[in-house]
């Protein structure tokens, strides 16, 4: 496995730790909002983050894209879906 997409909090800084817990607890907030677009869009922005030349994380990335296109299909939003 490419160095990049091994997954580990060795090597991550304080800022990127950070990070990591105010993305999840503002999908936490979303979910706890019920507001599918909103959930999707906290998804995708984490998932963007993830994905990020200074994260290169993909695996965590790829359900998150996921989940809000499954969300998105749900509401009838095809083009979200797609993006």
């Amino acid at each position: 496995m490419p160095k990049e997409i091994i997954h580990s909090n060795q090597g991550k800084s304080p800022g990127t730790e950070k990070l990591d817990i105010a993305f999840k607890t503002s999908i936490t907030e979303a979910e706890q909002s019920c507001m599918l677009p909103v959930i999707a869009q906290t998804k995708n922005d984490y998932g963007t983050w993830l994905m990020s030349q200074g994260q290169r994380r993909y695996a965590e990335a790829v359900p998150l894209f996921q989940k809000a296109a499954q969300i998105h299909e749900s509401q009838d939003n095809k083009i979200e879906a797609a993006n």
